[in-house]
């Protein structure tokens, strides 16, 4: 008797099922875990709750597509359709939060976070069906996700962490693979059969990105990623590192030549990059970008630029004899092309913005 290939289909719709809630389980287990990770090793709060929020949406996103939620957890359930629904949403800004030095939330951020809570409620309440679209919501992820690989692999020519430079390669990669078979597996919904073939690449995609990333995070320095808490300044950490024995000759010759050029004013050229730098200094760009990333304590080379340039602006503000220069001359000539770039590295480096700052110092010194 030949077997029917219903039966076959069911049998083999099982299989997937088996499959599926293994991954399901071991990604969600990862992405708690990863999450509790994150939150005691990342000193910035921001990044911190960031990692805990996106790990609870993505794993209430895999039972919700994965389980009758609301026959397993009653009322509790319709939370967990709330966090499903944002984890898209706060996975973009926990990624963003990774490659952004001091990542801010920003008003624009909301925009999309508040785009996200109002599709949830088109859920609950069945309005605004334009936002209920498919397709509709797959541009916006699209928009979103698309932006972040453009910070991510725009960001990599001013990355002086060589480790996380070469990591930004691979994250592109691995969010276009991702969001490109989640979007795939959202069209599987026909019947048993292709339901279970989309859940499977969706639970199995998601495990191997978050043991990926929980093994990547777990051998490798959390400076790879955030930020230090030391406070030190260039100067103090070039002298630990030559207590150390990590600043040989070759390097303090070149670091001596780096001073002089940066005290000669190189860092006024305007859209001044390491590349440029590099031949200003005769040396590979690799080298330069070590030189500064270990032994100025820099992260990026924007960090970098700001320093000395900040630094300029400052002693300009606090000369009396200048006091009727407008700030957006002084900004210009230390090499920024317009105020607000300007007015936002000042007031991140001094607390202050370039108007107090002069007021404050020029009332100081009428006070002496």
């Amino acid at each position: 008797m030949d077997d029917d290939p219903w039966l076959i289909r069911m049998g083999f719709g099982v299989t997937l099922e088996f499959f599926d809630d293994f991954f399901r389980f071991g990604a969600i287990a990862f992405l708690l875990w990863a999450a509790a990770l994150l939150a005691r090793q990342i000193s910035e709060r921001i990044q911190a709750r960031l990692a805990v929020i996106s790990g609870v949406c993505v794993a209430s996103m895999l039972i919700t597509t994965g389980f009758d939620q609301r026959a397993m957890f009653g009322p509790f359930g319709y939370l967990l359709v709330f966090f499903a629904e944002l984890n898209i949403v706060f996975t973009w800004l926990f990624c963003l939060s990774l490659f952004f030095d001091s990542f801010r939330l920003r008003a624009w951020h909301w925009v999309v976070v508040i785009y996200y809570v109002v599709v949830w409620l088109t859920h609950v309440n069945d309005y605004l069906t334009i936002l209920n679209n498919v397709y509709f919501s797959r541009a916006v992820r699209a928009l979103i996700y698309g932006y972040l690989i453009y910070v991510v692999i725009k960001g990599r020519s001013g990355d002086l962490v060589e480790e996380r430079r070469s990591f930004r390669i691979w994250f592109a990669l691995a969010v276009i693979v991702t969001t490109t078979i989640i979007s795939f597996s959202e069209t599987y919904y026909d019947d048993f059969y292709e339901l279970h073939i989309g859940r499977l690449l969706q639970s199995s995609t998601i495990f191997l990105v978050v043991l990926g990333f929980v093994s990547h995070i777990t051998v490798t320095s959390k400076s790879l990623f955030f930020e230090s808490d030391s406070g030190k300044d260039s100067k103090d950490h070039r002298k630990e590192q030559a207590v150390d024995g990590a600043l040989i000759a070759e390097d303090r010759h070149s670091l001596d030549e780096l001073d002089g050029l940066m005290k000669a004013g190189a860092y006024a050229e305007p859209g001044l990059t390491i590349a440029l730098l590099a031949e200003k200094v005769r040396m590979p760009e690799h080298r330069l970008r070590r030189l500064i990333n270990s032994h100025l304590g820099h992260r990026n080379f924007s960090q970098f630029l700001n320093a000395h340039r900040i630094e300029a602006a400052k002693s300009r503000l606090s000369n009396v004899d200048e006091r009727h220069v407008p700030i957006l001359t002084i900004a210009m000539d230390v090499g920024y092309m317009s105020l607000g770039p300007f007015n936002r590295a000042f007031k991140k480096q001094t607390g202050q913005t370039p108007s107090e700052y002069r007021r404050t110092v020029l009332e100081d010194k009428i006070s002496d």
